[in-house]
């Protein structure tokens, strides 16, 4: 489950940051999964979340027989009258999971081998390398990833939302033929996607970076969009 939903997301991350800023970044997410858990015991993914909260405190009545000596909250974090407190298990399951991400960053950037913690465990036993190299929809997309990362001289095909539909065309065909050794069929699908492309224009304006905020949503839907045309045009 977790390297089907990582390999959705793997060429998403590659077309919006584009493959040339690749190799710059250093960073790291923790990423969120919501399961459900049925009778027989199978897992179902609900949702994935990109930032999960790692608070480690919890919300609960404020009992008289036990919490006498703690004030009561009236906040409108809940209805009735309440107390804050630390949660031990949110401790233990989030703080191994962030300490540990930090130690292979660690190790990763440093060059270093991580050794086990007492309180936090062996990082790679906490996570598990996942083996994408074969992942059935990767190499299926692979084609489609080639040919996104390969116009614009390398910076990406969302590097071409200025570009007329006409240079659109010029760009993907000369990379379509040495991808696949033949001409890029024309017609009305190329013509809308074209279209399509030149209408939502990538943005990557903001005011707290260099770069800005990127807009991943427009930049899945038209790596997406460029997927279903290969597909229709029997790539």
């Amino acid at each position: 489950m977790a390297a089907d939903a990582v390999a959705v997301l793997i060429p998403t991350l590659r077309s919006t940051w584009g493959f040339c800023e690749q190799a710059d970044c250093a960073c790291f997410q923790i990423f969120g999964m919501d399961v459900l858990l049925d009778e027989d015991c199978k897992p179902w993914l609900l949702e994935l979340n990109s930032s999960p909260s790692m608070k480690i405190d919890q919300t609960r009545p404020w009992l008289e027989d036990r919490d006498i000596e703690f004030p009561r909250c009236t906040c409108c974090d809940f209805p009735v009258p309440h107390i804050h407190e630390r949660c031990v298990c949110d401790s233990v399951v989030k703080g191994q999971a962030l300490g540990c991400a930090l130690e292979l960053v660690r190790s990763h950037v440093l060059g270093e081998d991580t050794s086990p913690s007492l309180a936090l465990g062996d990082p790679f036993s906490v996570y598990r390398e996942l083996d994408l190299e074969t992942h059935p929809f990767l190499e299926k997309m692979r084609p489609v990833e080639a040919l996104w990362s390969r116009c614009c001289k390398g910076r990406g095909l969302h590097a071409a939302s200025t570009m007329t539909s006409v240079q659109l065309r010029d760009e993907l065909g000369a990379h379509w033929r040495r991808l696949f050794g033949q001409h890029l069929p024309a017609g009305k699908d190329l013509k809308l996607f074209a279209g399509a492309f030149r209408s939502c224009r990538y943005a990557r304006g903001g005011t707290f970076a260099f770069s800005g905020p990127i807009d991943a949503d427009r930049a899945q839907f038209r790596w997406l969009d460029l997927a279903e045309l290969m597909l229709q045009l029997g790539a």
